[in-house]
Parts: C-alpha cells; sequence; structure tokens
C-alpha cells in the first residue's frame, strides 16, 4: 500500500494589529510544529485542531506567504 504525502499547511495566528501574527503553525506529515519571532520551531500536536478549525483566529497562509513572514523571523520553511 503506498501513502500519498499530505501537503504542508501553513496557518497563521491572527493579532489584533492588521498583518501581524503571533505565531505561524505548520502541519504536514510528520506532525504539527509551531514558531514565533523569539522562539524556533517546536513539535506541538495540541495546536492542530484548533488552527484546522477556528478561522476567527487563523488564517491559512500559502507557501510564499508563509515563506516572506518566516524570512522576517529568521526562521526556514
Amino acid at each position: 500500500m503506498n501513502s500519498i504525502e499530505e501537503p504542508t499547511r501553513y496557518f497563521a495566528r491572527l493579532t489584533e494589529q492588521v498583518g501581524i501574527f503571533e505565531y505561524i503553525v505548520k502541519i504536514n506529515d510528520i506532525g504539527c510544529f509551531v514558531t514565533d519571532e523569539v522562539n524556533d520551531w517546536e513539535k506541538d500536536e495540541d495546536y492542530k485542531d484548533e488552527a484546522l478549525s477556528n478561522t476567527h483566529m487563523y488564517v491559512e497562509l500559502s507557501y510564499d506567504e508563509a515563506k516572506e513572514c518566516l524570512i522576517i523571523w529568521n526562521r526556514e520553511i
């Protein structure tokens, strides 16, 4: 049985300031990871369900949008 690799998805937690994200959640076939301006990527499955279901607090980012923000934060995509 061949498994199909799920594409990586990126979600940004919104803040009250437009265009400013509190942190980014990355979800892929390995797991769920979170990073922000201060902390590097950490695996944390607790963010997965919230990022996928709470459209009032999170926005899904394209690869390029996530990359742009992560470059500013000096993080790898």
